[in-house]
């Protein structure tokens, strides 16, 4: 009777697990067709909510949509081509990409991402022949110089375009993990053991595993024996890979995609330091012609947040706390938190990775001046 009874405690369970569940996705079914709906007149905020939804072929759709009644709209193109490139439908992609390049010639997104598809169609000419027209019109272009590395064979060509990488990004350990391996495979010792060393000094938390490899590569690089330490270094290039400082550096020279957080007034936005860009295209087609002799001046509109990182700007040295619309004041007092819903945190955990510090700024003089490689 016992066991009869345990059957039917566990039979129920079961049966208000599948309803809460069917009640879920019905509800979860309920509020797409409803912010589908409201973006029925908008076929590119569709196809971003289509992506959300992980629904790729209708995205693909709603974007061809949105550049048939928008084709000056090189956002659109860029959405449409990173779709491509996720489907690896390489084709597609470069024959979009050069559609958007002949209504914006020059545009620095779209010809990265014209470069980034002829580097994954193993098309190397052309990938470095977009990359070095964007690097003359952007000489501080941190992603093209790093794909420029990614393409080169030439270890020459390799460390001249990872030392313009740490020109402008300086704290980045990825070039220099990089460029610690290619000088000492060329028994450069004094160089690798620089860049070597000056990770720990950026990243110094390494794990167990980490610390011994970097130990045993340091040491043989002291001793004079580079080819006996490079297999330490890669060891310990593979196992800094996981850190956080890594995921950072990694972060900060890909080609970034933040069109999603321009397209409401909301509390995920971009969080921006000093020296990024973002370009932004707009359709000016209908707006009235001018009288003879005027010209015409436009004025963004924008919504959002300025901290200065001065000693007297309250929580100047840190991004955190994070402003949003409902807060009281600024700082928020200890009881009051920034959203921590599932939507603001998949937004953290999305955009908001990049880690920086000051010491690019308090290093910047000390590391140029001790780089034996110049």
């Amino acid at each position: 009777m016992h066991v009869q009874k345990s059957y039917l405690q566990i039979f129920l369970i079961c049966i208000v697990a599948i309803f809460l569940v069917a009640s879920c996705n019905q509800q979860s079914k309920k509020n797409s067709e409803k912010n589908i709906e409201k973006t029925n007149n908008d076929p590119k905020a569709l196809a971003l909510l289509y992506l959300s939804e992980n629904r790729l072929d209708e995205a693909v759709a709603a974007f061809q949509q949105a550049i048939k009644m928008n084709p000056e709209d090189s956002a659109t193109y860029i959405g449409l081509t990173r779709l491509y490139l996720l489907q690896k439908n390489y084709d597609a992609a470069e024959n979009l990409c050069k559609e958007g390049l002949k209504i914006k010639p020059g545009n620095i997104d779209l010809k990265l991402l014209l470069a980034e598809i002829y580097s994954l169609k193993n098309d190397k000419e052309n990938a470095a022949k977009e990359l070095k027209e964007i690097i003359e019109k952007d000489p501080k272009n941190v992603n093209a110089y790093y794909l420029l590395d990614s393409i080169s064979s030439n270890q020459n060509s390799r460390k001249y375009y990872l030392l313009k990488v740490l020109s402008v990004a300086p704290a980045n350990i990825v070039p220099r993990l990089q460029l610690a391996e290619l000088f000492a495979g060329e028994g450069k010792t004094d160089s690798s053991l620089f860049y070597l060393q000056s990770v720990k000094k950026i990243a110094p938390g390494f794990s167990d595993a980490a610390e011994i490899s970097y130990q045993k590569a340091t040491s043989l690089l002291n001793a004079n024996t580079p080819a006996l330490a490079l297999p330490y270094i890669k060891q310990f290039h593979s196992l800094m890979k996981i850190t956080p400082e890594y995921a950072t550096g990694s972060d900060e020279i890909k080609i970034p995609d933040v069109l999603p957080l321009l397209q409401k007034a909301d509390d995920e936005y971009i969080i921006a330091n000093s020296g990024d860009q973002v370009s932004i295209d707009f359709d000016a087609k209908n707006v009235p012609l001018l009288p003879k002799g005027w010209t015409r001046d436009f004025l963004i509109y924008s919504e959002g947040w300025v901290k200065d990182g001065d000693l007297n700007t309250a929580h100047g040295q840190t991004v955190d706390p994070l402003p949003f619309h409902a807060m009281p004041s600024y700082p928020y007092g200890k009881n009051i938190t920034y959203p921590a819903d599932k939507a603001h945190r998949e937004y953290q955990e999305k955009y908001n990775t990049r880690k920086v510090s000051d010491y690019d700024f308090k290093n910047a003089v000390r590391l140029g001046m001790e780089d034996p490689s110049k």
